[in-house]
């Protein structure tokens, strides 16, 4: 073995595993003794009895790896050179007590082996640590600098931004799998950091709106509305219409940082730099014409509307981009053509308000919201309804008497606009029921 690893053919070593296949001379001479040493200690062995035993210490421990490493370590805590009373709550402790010679010699020695083959090594005693003196936390944070599989519960909440209310309210509801040590008198709880993060969905629940927002990138509605420099109902509409992806958490709505970045990405590749229009910020066109922000967005995007960048220079929101006056009044003029006002629908002899909003609650008055101007209903849409339908004001008028002394109209009601806040009739069959009636109460 020796000399196949002098020749520099030690990857032909069946004994030495894959990892060491690499092993220079004077590294398996060193290794051999770092792995020996600790058994020879106290033995007076002959020279040539310690190297042969020295030989056979090291093959075990080299064969089959990582196991036999492992079994290795199992031995060697068997052998006590180190009397001295160790606190076993910390790796160091535990380290230094029942592997004193290998951990020193792996940590701080000047073995001369190369930082490859020493990595190895402390690996595999940390892992051989956590698995069969999970009591020792930090082993493997001494070992190899790496975080450990275990930490106390406390730390880990702080570490991950965690409520602590509602992480132990999930440890009593045992959403959380935590041991419990006493340690030097106190009760100490611990966590496994892998599970925990198997289980980081579940913790979303339990983590504070904070955190929760730093670990997704997301940005509240109030914070998007300052990215975006627009109000935060234009966002909310932006969020309604699909533009921005949202995530949901405790009740509290935010918004994805990366969707809020495509939104300006694909507003910026559609606008073109145009001087001279006469413009107004895209976040402005609600304030003279009938669009709304979810409206120049959709005609942006599909070309429907030009979108130019202002002439100062784009800063990464929605008030950057600027779309011609003109051309948006065309596609949504301040009042549509033919319409009017509920306002001005009811000065109608024989309408009232009361009366439209009933209709149009049941569905029989078509009207589109105008968000300057209120709701709207086209000229012609009332005339057709006004046509087929009549209210209480016009029976009133036609009949010249108080409801109350109304003959019955059930009949002829609209069965819809029972509980809409005014009776609605059907306009030919409540006039028929009162000629009806009339002819009858002139026989009599």
């Amino acid at each position: 073995m020796l000399g196949d690893a002098a020749s520099g053919r030690a990857a032909a070593i069946a004994e030495l595993p894959e990892k060491l296949a690499a092993i220079s001379l004077r590294d398996l001479i060193h290794l051999i003794e770092i792995l020996s040493k600790p058994y020879l200690h106290r033995r007076n062995l002959s020279e040539e009895d310690a190297a042969r035993e020295s030989l056979e210490i090291a093959a075990s421990a080299l064969r089959d790896w990582p196991d036999g490493y492992h079994r290795y370590l199992h031995q060697l805590r068997s052998v006590q050179l180190n009397t001295a009373s160790c606190y076993c709550g910390y790796g160091y402790g535990v380290l230094s007590r029942e592997f004193p010679f290998l951990w020193h010699s792996l940590k701080y020695g000047r073995s001369g082996i190369s930082e490859q083959i020493i990595g190895l090594m402390k690996g595999e005693l940390a892992a051989y640590v956590e698995e069969h003196i999970p009591e020792a936390l930090d082993a493997r944070a001494l070992l190899t600098g790496e975080g450990s599989q275990f930490g106390r519960l406390r730390t880990v909440v702080r570490e991950l931004g965690l409520s602590p209310t509602r992480v132990a309210r999930a440890q009593r509801e045992r959403l959380i799998e935590t041991t419990t040590m006493h340690l030097r008198g106190y009760s100490k709880h611990f966590v496994d950091r892998e599970r925990l993060a198997k289980h980081i969905h579940d913790l979303d629940k339990q983590s504070t709106r904070s955190a929760f927002s730093e670990r997704h990138g997301l940005l509240s509605v109030a914070n998007s509305s300052c990215v975006l420099k627009t109000s935060q109902a234009n966002v909310k509409s932006l969020i309604v219409a699909g533009y921005l992806k949202t995530m949901t958490h405790s009740g509290t709505i935010w918004c994805t940082a990366e969707s809020v970045a495509d939104l300006i990405f694909k507003l910026s590749r559609t606008a073109r730099r145009l001087d001279g229009i006469n413009g107004i910020s895209l976040v402005r066109c609600s304030a003279i014409s009938a669009a709304t922000i979810v409206e120049v967005v959709e005609s942006a995007l599909t070309g429907a509307l030009c979108l130019a960048i202002n002439g100062s220079g784009h800063d990464g929101s929605l008030r950057g981009f600027v779309v011609d006056r003109e051309e948006l009044l065309r596609l949504f003029p301040v009042v549509p053509p033919d319409y009017i006002s509920t306002r001005e629908a009811a000065q109608h002899p024989h309408v009232g308000k009361p009366y439209l909003s009933a209709a149009i609650r049941c569905g029989l008055l078509r009207s589109l919201e105008h968000p300057i101007k209120g709701r709207m209903i086209s000229r012609a849409a009332l005339a057709r309804f006004r046509a087929k339908y009549v209210g209480a004001k016009e029976l009133q008028y036609i009949l010249g008497m108080l409801r109350s002394a109304w003959p019955d109209l059930e009949a002829a009601r609209v069965p819809s606009s029972r509980g809409a806040g005014a009776c609605v009739w059907y306009r030919k069959r409540a006039l028929h029921l009162l000629d009806r009636n009339s002819r009858q109460a002139s026989h009599e």
